[in-house]
């Protein structure tokens, strides 16, 4: 059973640490919304399909600089974020630049929600863990076998000839 194997544990350490990965993404975005500012950039390419990794090009202050996401949510045109077209693009420079194709509250919220999901799990696989290998769920034969036995053992009394 997968719940009682140490394999369950990996998996439930693996998800605590990316849950804290993205509360540290929820803190740093949450952060940004405070002081985030706003440029108009435009789509220089598009990857993938479904889940389409966007990348874009703007101006701060006269400097060009190239950015890239997963989410793409300030379309500005009815084109939406096919390249070429302009996109609003959040950006934030303090202490590092950091830029999003959307709000960084919203980008923040997903980031919680996501986190305390895996957090979650992480915690449900632990607590599955420990009681498949409880005697809730009988696996632990050792202490059945030992409990079985019936009645005091016999003290086997050695002395010495006088």
């Amino acid at each position: 059973m997968f719940f009682s194997s140490r394999g369950s544990l990996i998996v439930a350490g693996i998800l605590f640490l990316a849950g804290c990965a993205c509360f540290y993404f929820y803190w740093r975005d949450s952060d940004s919304a405070k002081r985030e500012k706003t440029t108009v950039g435009i789509v220089t390419y598009v990857s993938g399909g479904k889940s389409a990794s966007v990348y874009y090009r703007f101006k701060i202050d006269g400097v060009v600089l190239n950015g890239g996401g997963d989410a793409c949510r300030t379309a500005l045109t009815s084109k939406g974020c096919a390249v070429g077209a302009p996109v609003l693009v959040y950006f934030d420079h303090n202490p590092a630049l950091v830029t999003r194709l959307e709000d960084f509250r919203d980008a923040s919220y997903h980031d919680w929600f996501t986190g305390f999901g895996m957090v979650f799990g992480g915690l449900l696989i632990t607590v599955m863990h420990f009681l498949s290998r409880s005697k809730l769920y009988g696996l632990d034969s050792q202490d059945e076998e030992e409990d079985s036995s019936e009645g005091p053992a016999e003290v086997l009394h050695i002395t010495p000839n006088n």
